[in-house]
């Protein structure tokens, strides 16, 4: 009451205070249960672990690459058969890794598993789109390996704690250079290291741009440090392009000079 002026739920909200301490007599308090301390310890031993096994350059990378120059080239049924198979146990190793992890715990730290498990389970859907493009290739000589590159780097992996430190090389430049250093001596004719550069340099930006989709933000200076480091790539590469493409030019022109 104000006054003279009585407020219209002034009785229902009188009745709903009287409701809710008569409540507060019955309230219990619950306290969460913490995990013991050496829980966290556990789970960043065993992401260590992983990236120390299973997505190791000598593991994954080179399994991966190995499956990319088979896709290319298509020497021997045996070696394409042995590509394929090496790859399809890196992807089920990754699929029982991610079940332990989501399993043991999920529950006390999902801000550290489930950004690893999503990780990993974009990592499995990529090898597993290279081993049903592998198996159907059989007659058809031309490859596009930019959509097999992307699938690795597609998903994000934000880098919300120290452990996801461990797994960046999920979607790093590293796992790129690897692929890129191994496939290069085999790729199709024609193919310049130019066209390899442009290509790994748009998985690279398509991968940051879900980066900071997902943060909502630009990181100050290291995503515009990044931003930089692809752009001088791909300058470096355009100059020297057109280099080669003026060159060229010049000695046909010279050709017909001569000629």
């Amino acid at each position: 009451i104000l006054g003279s002026y009585h407020f219209p739920l002034a009785d229902a909200f009188t009745r709903r205070v009287d409701l809710l301490k008569a409540k507060e007599e019955t309230l219990k308090k619950y306290v969460a249960e913490r995990p013991t301390p050496n829980v966290y310890t556990q789970v960043y031993n065993e992401i260590q672990q992983l990236v120390a096994v299973m997505m190791s350059p000598s593991r994954r990378v080179e399994t991966v690459a190995a499956l990319l120059c088979e896709f290319v080239t298509g020497d021997s049924e045996k070696d394409h058969q042995q590509a394929v198979s090496q790859t399809q146990l890196c992807r089920i190793s990754l699929l029982r890794s991610a079940e332990s992890l989501v399993k043991h715990y999920g529950t006390w730290y999902p801000d550290v598993v489930v950004p690893v498990v999503s990780a990993i389970s974009q990592m499995s859907h990529g090898l597993s789109l290279m081993i049903g493009a592998a198996r159907c290739h059989n007659t058809n000589r031309k490859v596009d390996v930019e959509p097999l590159l992307k699938s690795l780097v597609r998903f994000p992996v934000p880098d919300c704690c120290a452990a996801m430190e461990l797994v960046d090389i999920c979607t790093s430049t590293q796992t790129l250079d690897l692929i890129q250093e191994t496939v290069r001596p085999k790729v199709k004719e024609g193919e310049t290291p130019n066209n390899e550069t442009f290509r790994l340099a748009k998985c690279s930006l398509q991968e940051l741009r879900n980066v900071v989709s997902v943060r909502g933000r630009l990181d100050g200076e290291d995503d515009w440090a990044i931003i930089c480091r692809i752009l001088d790539c791909m300058v470096v590469a355009w100059q020297r392009q057109e280099q080669a493409r003026a060159q060229k030019e010049q000695e046909e022109s010279n050709y017909f000079i001569n000629k």
